[in-house]
């Protein structure tokens, strides 16, 4: 059963209840005479039932979600995002440094060959489990972040290579998105990095 299939069996259960109210409330005694008559009565009658299918239209229509461009399962390296904090666009992302330099776990994912500064950071929380920003010019710009519950997919798998540069840890991070955040922003894609410093 389809999404549409279940929204035309509910308008026609609220129409089919609405009928029969309508007819019960000519049938009480002392309603019978207001309901015909009064000329308030007559107009509700005429545009209320309409009135609720366009809202029980318009409230189903506000929980239908655009299909988001490739499933997680599409190009690995590439993160899609669409929607009204960043716009339309993707981030092929090539180049990586782990969180530990700035005092997180997780790491900063990245495209050194552009100019324009968008990043991935993924952060693993302890008490939260992941969690993704993608910003946009700076770390104090435009930003989407996305937890485990804004998401069909969130995976991560962050391991220590066992090499260090400079103190820190060389980390691999790979991420499965498939994400929509509360502001309607669209995300998927596939991160697998094998060395982050």
């Amino acid at each position: 059963m389809t999404a549409d299939d279940r929204l035309r069996g509910l308008l026609s259960f609220l129409l089919a209840c609405g009928h029969t109210v309508l007819r019960g409330a000519r049938a009480v005694p002392g309603l019978s005479a207001i309901w015909e008559v009064s000329p308030v009565i007559k107009v509700l009658r005429r545009v209320l039932p309409p009135m609720m299918v366009l809202a029980l239209v318009g409230c189903a229509s506000l929980g239908t979600k655009p299909a988001p461009s490739p499933a997680p399962d599409g190009p690995s390296n590439v993160v899609f995002m669409a929607g009204p904090t960043l716009g339309k666009r993707e981030l092929h992302t090539n180049k990586c440094r782990a969180g530990q330099r700035l005092v997180f776990r997780g790491a900063d994912i990245y495209d050194h060959t552009t100019k324009e500064v968008l990043g991935l950071r993924l952060v693993v929380d302890p008490i939260q489990g992941p969690i993704v920003r993608i910003f946009k010019d700076a770390e104090f710009g435009p930003s989407i972040v996305l937890r485990s519950r804004d998401c069909r997919t969130l995976t991560y798998k962050l391991e220590d290579t066992g090499k260090s540069v400079n103190f820190v840890s060389e980390v691999r991070v790979a991420v499965k998105l498939d994400c929509r955040s509360r502001s309607g922003d669209i995300v998927t894609g596939n991160v697998d990095l094998p060395a982050c410093e």
